[in-house]
């Protein structure tokens, strides 16, 4: 079972369990909505919009010859086998 930081409001909690797919471009209106009125999902949501942005400027996808979805089972399976 997850802990929940304590103090954690029920619209928190619910901003939690939103995030990801507001995240993956999914319509979330209360994501939204909320940033504006608790500062510590406003911080959590601009730390990771910043690093979606910069882990897209990073060339490692194209440096290693892999895309899209094909990247991560790719990456798993080499990780996997030993091979470097």
């Amino acid at each position: 079972m997850k802990e929940e930081p304590q103090g954690m409001s029920a619209a928190c909690r619910r901003f939690e369990g939103e995030l990801q797919s507001y995240l993956e471009g999914e319509a979330r209106p209360f994501v939204a909505a909320h940033v504006r009125d608790c500062r510590s999902c406003s911080a959590l949501l601009a730390d990771l919009e910043e690093i979606r942005q910069v882990a897209g400027q990073m060339p490692g996808r194209s440096l290693l010859g892999l895309s899209g979805p094909t990247y991560g089972r790719g990456w798993r399976m080499k990780a996997s086998s030993g091979r470097k």
